[in-house]
């Protein structure tokens, strides 16, 4: 009989938390005790200029390097026109992405009950973060690959990076679940079978980029360096199919039992009150008061 990943006891789900890693990030990450003045500084003018930066690198970018397709100096008319239609034709997703992560960005100014439940709104906060980032590496990591390896072997690297990244994280699910109930693991992919794979494809590229995969002429493909960044655009799948399962492991699956079983949770990390729920020291120093008083 298949187990479910989320059907697991609060004996079993011990297995995939870290108390001492769990206890610093959730203290460290506690908003629920800022001040209101800390809180609105946050949200309106460090969130702000993040989101803001983080919009007009996502929207403004292509759509600039596609006007001014002829006037760039390191990319050819036509990666930079690719770009263009690359954040055209993701327009839709990305600004549903966008707006996504914006919405936990609120958890800065209306907190949760407790601690629990704030690490786990982080999940569409920081899964939206690593979308938009893998978004703009794979727009310009993909016109330098245009430009260096022609459509060929930028349409190789898309694919293998592909294959790859779902391989990562499908991995990473059935390692979780694995830990989670006492299970055998054999990886698919591990680390010296991913460096091959990726030493391969990055060596036929190579090998071939005079011929099969052949580039355009720019001032970028002048240089040496041109080769080593014409292959960003796998290793930005590699790397991103990481990211995704450190943060579905880490704010989904785990913060998932946190929030199902808090009470369990709070008594077995030893958190007080004033910690694991919000406003907890202000209460806590409200019944100083008191008892003061008497």
């Amino acid at each position: 009989m298949k187990k479910s990943i989320f059907k697991a006891s609060f004996e079993e789900s011990k297995r995939i938390i870290k108390p001492d890693v769990l206890i610093g990030n959730l203290k460290e990450n506690n908003s629920m005790n800022w001040s209101l003045l800390n809180r609105l500084f946050t949200f309106f003018i460090a969130g702000g200029m993040s989101f803001a930066l983080i919009a007009s690198l996502l929207f403004g970018m292509p759509f600039i390097l596609s006007a001014d397709a002829e006037n760039i100096r390191y990319l050819s008319p036509a990666s930079a026109r690719l770009v263009g239609a690359l954040g055209q034709a993701f327009f839709l997703p990305n600004i549903t992405v966008f707006a996504i992560t914006i919405i936990p960005s609120l958890n800065v100014l209306f907190p949760p009950s407790n601690l629990a439940k704030q690490r786990l709104i982080g999940f569409p906060l920081f899964l939206g973060l690593g979308y938009c980032t893998l978004v703009l590496a794979s727009c310009l990591s993909s016109a330098a690959a245009f430009d260096r390896y022609g459509t060929a072997g930028l349409l190789l690297q898309v694919a293998v990076g592909l294959v790859l990244m779902v391989l990562i994280l499908y991995q990473g699910w059935r390692r979780t679940k694995a830990v989670l109930y006492s299970e055998e693991y054999e990886p698919l992919l591990s680390a010296k079978r991913l460096l091959l794979i990726v030493g391969a494809i990055s060596l036929f590229l190579l090998l071939l980029s005079g011929s099969v995969f052949q580039g355009l002429e720019t001032d970028l493909n002048r240089h040496w360096y041109s080769y080593p960044l014409g292959l960003v655009q796998l290793l930005a799948f590699v790397v991103s199919g990481y990211g995704f399962w450190f943060i579905t492991d880490f704010f989904l699956f785990q913060s998932y039992y946190l929030v199902k079983y808090s009470r369990e949770y709070q008594s077995y990390l030893e958190i007080p009150d004033e910690e694991w729920y919000r406003n907890g020291r202000k209460k806590k120093r409200r019944e100083e008061r008191r008892q003061k008083k008497k």
